[in-house]
């Protein structure tokens, strides 16, 4: 009997740790895959990808957008703003969220609302801040989602636009770290510095001076009570990821 108790228990503990991995494979691990696929993209050319369940695009991206606390508001099936974006004017031209289907192993220009999609017949879809004449600059193979893994260093990176999205990378420093976590989710980075201590650019976007105002991906830190961020003028192969675990990359300037 004792043998038989014990048998039972060493099963309900390997159930309890199974789940547990089940739980960490779905919102931690970086091969879980979960949902529609959704490809984000400024009119920067800064883009990220997230997923999310729905039985049409506007559900998964509904989902997707609470998962990842994305602030969107909807308008009758299209989005009407999203990071504080919504249609504005610029020139000749209006900038607004265009919505798109990939298929057939290609990305379409949705003609309708997104709930007369159903996900079933996408393989992804995408949003897309623009006039209409930009595709999205990247393709579902390439999709490389952060699924919430503090893993090393966790880096906030945020256009000029506002945009914003999560990676995260491992090594003994920040510029380490960033060079795992832009290979890793795919994201176009060069290091300034030989040997690399920091960005030259990211998605192709360097340090720019407009009206003897200079703009730069900016480096902030956590404060010490841990509840803001402050500029870092530390070169990143002087952090230390033992020691500062978060860095935000912030692309704007100083006066911000």
């Amino acid at each position: 009997m004792q043998n038989k108790t014990m048998a039972l228990i060493a099963v309900a503990v390997i159930a309890v740790a199974v789940a547990g991995a089940g739980i960490y494979y779905l919102y931690g691990g970086d091969d879980s895959q979960e949902g529609t696929k959704i490809l984000i993209q400024d009119n920067e050319g800064v883009y990220f990808w997230i997923e999310g369940d729905g039985d049409n695009e506007l559900t998964a991206l509904t989902d997707a957008c609470e998962r990842y606390e994305i602030d969107v508001e909807f308008a009758d099936g299209w989005i009407d703003s999203m990071f504080s974006l919504g249609t504005m004017q610029a020139g000749d031209d209006w900038i607004y969220w265009n919505q798109y289907s990939y298929v057939d192993g290609a990305w379409v220009l949705n003609e309708y609302n997104m709930d007369q999609y159903s996900t079933s017949d996408v393989e992804a879809m995408a949003v897309v801040y623009s006039d209409g004449t930009d595709l999205p600059d990247a393709d579902p193979d390439e999709a490389k989602i952060w699924r919430f893994s503090t893993a090393g260093m966790v880096f906030t990176i945020e256009s000029e636009t506002g945009v914003s999205f999560k990676i995260n990378g491992t090594g003994e420093t920040a510029i380490e770290a960033l060079e795992d976590a832009t290979e890793r989710y795919g994201v176009p980075f060069v290091a300034s510095g030989d040997p690399a201590n920091g960005i030259d650019s990211l998605f192709g976007i360097t340090s720019a001076n407009e009206g003897d105002q200079w703009s730069w991906w900016i480096q902030k830190v956590r404060t010490g009570d841990g509840t803001g961020w402050e500029t870092s003028w530390d070169m990143m192969d002087e952090i230390l990821t033992s020691e500062i675990h978060e860095m935000k990359l912030v692309y704007g300037s100083e006066a911000m």
